[in-house]
């Protein structure tokens, strides 16, 4: 019984290496596959490319006897080789960005390295290097150093992708109402409208517009066949006059709604809300959308602004017969979260429920290695007294079969514990 639960807890502890132990790495360096030369020689340039690239990428290379171990536990033979398909194969179940594969061939007086750079998400070559030399030392000596440093910086031969259809170019003409407005794509300056820009069929672009005098315009938007003209009103900044009314700054503000002066002509409505583009409906008429300058009739108004994903708002305003009216609304989100709780609070009683199983794990795995360390213990004082020779054989393998328990035990209790901690700081 003890034996199968020796089993089990190794198992486990294999599991948990195998998620936390065990770093992703950049790249996989495939055994290179000689023609006509020397299986010893191909090996040594891999050895010395592998090594290298190690080098020079800080470590971000899977090492030989960790491709070895993983690649076996998923039934897939290391073998040199310079086949896209299995290369990918390779890449993905050592989980890596890109396999370095390719061949070492001996041709007449030449001896040409010919690099592949396979891509094993997308399965397909992405580069190749190709070097020749008469030479097996040049191979060796300034040839390796080269290709890690084209591999490094993808200063190699790129492949287009055969499954990613070419993009053509797509002239865009960009306008603005009025015109000569400086405009900026992707955050440069690419000069002032009317404007022509070309760029890749599908490319998302982020346009800023500024003019002076008028409010900044930033949108965004995306280069098709179907929609090559794009055209942009820009809205006149609002110049406080010297009496500015209705504004939460003014001295004049609608908190004077008894007022009960009879008003008579017209006053401007200068409207503005946080954000812009809401509907606004004045005595429940539509008027436009903000920001907007309405001429509006002298007197108390109900003023109603609505934009979807924010709550309604209504205020009281008055209108003052020839004055620039000024008012500016902050919109506030919808109360959208409750199609949420369910999910949340479902949420809080998973964190809850794992950090009460992590921690019963943590107690009793060493609780049980405090126990199992008591064990051992009292067998080794048991031990060292026993004078019986196959006794005395029996009494070592149980203590070693303890250790490895008690071992395990704190293992599993720590990472459990490390676990509990990270669901206290991190989740």
């Amino acid at each position: 019984m003890k034996k199968v639960y020796l089993l089990i807890l190794s198992i486990i502890l294999i599991y948990i290496i195998n998620i936390f132990a065990i770093p992703q790495k950049k790249y996989a360096v495939v055994d290179l596959k000689g023609i006509d030369i020397e299986i010893q020689k191909a090996k040594i340039v891999t050895n010395s490319l592998r090594s290298r690239l190690l080098r020079d990428s800080k470590g971000q290379v899977v090492p030989p006897a960790m491709m070895k171990q993983i690649l076996s536990s998923k039934s897939i033979i290391l073998e040199p080789s310079d086949d896209i398909t299995y290369l990918s194969q390779v890449g993905e179940a050592l989980n890596v960005e890109k396999v370095i594969g390719g061949t070492l061939v001996k041709s007449g007086s030449s001896i040409i390295l010919n690099i592949i750079v396979v891509d094993p998400k997308k399965k397909v070559k992405i580069g190749e290097i190709t070097k020749e030399t008469n030479e097996f030392s040049q191979i060796m000596g300034s040839v390796i150093p080269e290709v890690v440093n084209n591999i490094l910086n993808e200063s190699y031969n790129k492949i287009e992708d055969p499954k990613q259809p070419k993009l053509e170019k797509i002239t865009i003409n960009i306008n603005t109402n009025p015109e000569g407005a400086l405009v900026y794509i992707n955050g440069n300056k690419v000069g002032t409208t009317p404007l022509k820009y070309t760029g890749k069929e599908n490319d998302m672009l982020d346009i800023k517009i500024e003019k002076e005098g008028y409010n900044t315009l930033t949108t965004s938007i995306m280069i098709t066949k179907h929609q090559k003209e794009f055209s942009f009103d820009l809205t006149p900044k609002v110049v406080e006059k010297e009496k500015t009314l209705n504004s939460p700054t003014s001295t004049t503000s609608n908190t004077i709604l008894n007022d009960t002066t009879n008003f008579e002509g017209t006053g401007n409505l200068i409207l503005s809300s946080d954000p812009e583009g809401a509907a606004a409906y004045l005595d429940g008429n539509y008027i436009g959308v903000t920001n907007l300058l309405y001429e509006a009739p002298a007197g108390k108004h109900t003023l109603e602004l609505k934009l979807e994903g924010y709550r309604d708002t209504t205020l009281q305003i008055i209108i003052y017969p020839n004055q620039n009216n000024i008012i500016e609304v902050p919109l506030y989100a919808a109360q959208v979260a409750e199609e949420f709780k369910e999910e949340v609070e479902g949420n809080k009683n998973v964190k809850l429920i794992t950090q009460i199983s992590l921690g019963l794990i943590t107690l009793g795995t060493i609780g049980y290695g405090i126990k199992v360390n008591k064990d051992i213990e009292d067998t080794y004082n048991e031990y060292k007294i026993e004078k019986d020779k196959e006794k005395v054989s029996q009494l070592h393998d149980t203590i070693e079969n303890y250790i490895l328990l008690r071992n395990t035990l704190y293992l599993i209790g720590g990472l459990s514990g490390v676990g509990v901690v990270l669901t206290f700081t991190i989740w």
